[in-house]
């Protein structure tokens, strides 16, 4: 049997796959709003500015299901997200229903607060299986989001198409409203529930609240490390101390707290910028594609799908490049690539839709790995546990809230107040804010890698130091 197969066969193997398609269920979840907000405005009787606050509402409800992370350290994590899948489900299906801007703001609540609670289990329940070795796996779980993310979009045209057919060339909002996508959102909710009965018969992982045993009898119960395989290694259920990065048990959980909670908050204050920006550029680029450049709505979608398409891609390549190069060294280089990105889109975002469609591409290219790779690089600093990924996952929520957030305040009109052989009339602002967001914001986030490095460097070093001295100690 080649190791692949052994991977695939084990509990680790499992759940990692199980994990994948909850995150691009998530991916499919979170893409399918932005692309029919247009629509959406229609159904509920309301403006585009009312309706980009519900995505509002959706991000406060995430940030609400991001506190409820410490739950993992106390109850079996996949109980937990079997009711969250199921939660997910339910929200996504109260979409069709709402026919008011209030109904869709409660509806999509409960969807955010569900998939708040998704992302920050799916992520720590992961590092608790892989331990040092969590950095392909952790790539291929985003990669999975960015395809769920990417067949968002293509699934609401295919839906419609049905509905509506294919080949139209109507300029603007013409057609907004015309056709339904109720049953891509019906797919979507039975996803989430078939995976939600599957998860409440799999056995989650340990906890890493618990300290490992130092030494192990060599059966399943002996600690965390019955999920530190990959494929192409052999199972070693025998070793409880991971190679770079001392054990809770090795240097006390309470050891260096402030240094540990300093560099969670500049990780949150990073995820957070970094979920904002790629949130919001994928909820609001359909409408800014129809609203500034004057492209029509099935031309915005699928500019949505190509952007989370991009972002696919470079997760998918990101499995391979996380195991060649250092996670420092890789974040650097991508997100340097963001910021270049971003105010390439400023400068031209109002120029045509090639250098939109240009800049989408290399946006979603750069923004890839972010996400997993900066999780991945604060493990090896410290062993995270719920508490941390919970205020981790708390600031990811409040960027995904607070940035979208912005966007929606300043970039103004309605789906009639728009010429639908121009651009000139939007009325209430400029969709031009999508763009000044990314330019300033991406820099900053920059900037935070650096803080971050820094931090984690010097409690690498401290770390190391203490352990050295507790051995030195236990030989004496």
């Amino acid at each position: 049997m080649s190791t692949w197969e052994e991977f695939f066969r084990s509990a680790p193997g499992i759940s990692c796959v199980l994990y994948c398609c909850v995150y691009a269920a998530l991916g499919l979840c979170l893409s399918t709003f932005g692309p029919v907000i247009l629509d959406l405005s229609v159904q509920t009787s309301a403006n585009l500015r009312d309706t980009g606050f519900c995505l509002i509402i959706r991000s406060l409800g995430y940030l609400l299901g991001s506190f409820l992370g410490f739950l993992y350290d106390k109850f079996p994590g996949h109980r937990l997200l079997s009711i969250a899948m199921g939660l997910a489900g339910l929200g996504t299906l109260g979409i069709t229903w709402a026919r008011s801007s209030i109904a869709l703001s409660a509806t999509v609540s409960l969807q955010g607060i569900a998939m708040g609670l998704i992302d920050t289990g799916c992520n720590l329940l992961l590092l608790w299986l892989f331990l040092d070795k969590s950095g392909p796996p952790m790539q291929a779980m985003h990669c999975a989001f960015a395809v769920g993310a990417t067949l968002g979009p293509f699934l609401l045209r295919i839906v419609e198409s049905m509905k509506l057919g294919v080949g139209s060339t109507t300029v603007g909002t013409e057609l907004v409203g015309v056709g339904s996508y109720n049953g891509a959102f019906y797919i979507i909710a039975a996803l989430c529930a078939v995976l939600s009965v599957v998860l409440f018969f799999v056995e989650s992982p340990k906890s890493r609240s618990s300290p490992p045993m130092v030494e192990s009898s060599g059966n399943d119960s002996a600690g965390v490390d019955t999920g530190s395989i990959v494929p192409g290694e052999s199972v070693k259920v025998s070793e409880t101390v991971v190679a770079g990065t001392p054990t809770p048990s090795a240097v006390g959980d309470n050891a260096f707290s402030f240094q540990k909670w300093r560099i969670v908050i500049v990780t949150a204050t990073l995820l957070g910028i970094y979920v904002g920006v790629e949130t919001g550029y994928g909820s609001y680029v359909t409408a800014f594609s129809v609203l500034h450049v004057g492209s029509t709505e099935a031309d915005g979608q699928l500019l949505a799908g190509v952007y989370w398409a991009a972002i696919m891609v470079g997760r998918f390549a990101s499995i391979w490049i996380a195991s060649m190069i250092s996670a420092d060294l890789f974040l650097k280089a991508s997100m340097g690539a963001s910021a270049v990105s971003a105010i390439f889109l400023l400068v031209t975002g109002g120029a045509g839709s090639i250098p939109l469609w240009l800049g989408s591409i290399a946006f979603g290219l750069s923004m890839a790995c972010v996400y997993p790779t900066t999780l991945t690089l604060v493990d090896t600093f410290f062993p995270i546990l719920g508490r941390h990924v919970t205020l981790i996952m708390i600031g990811s929520a409040t960027g995904e809230m607070a940035l979208p957030a912005i966007i929606a305040s300043f970039f103004g009109g309605t789906v009639h107040d728009v010429d639908l052989n121009g651009r000139d009339t939007v009325k209430g602002g400029s969709p031009m804010v999508l763009m000044w967001v990314l330019a300033v914001f991406c820099p900053i986030n920059f900037a935070l890698l650096y803080l971050l490095l820094r931090f984690g460097n010097d409690i690498k070093e401290k770390l190391s130091s203490s352990q050295q001295v507790k051995d030195n100690n236990s030989v004496a």
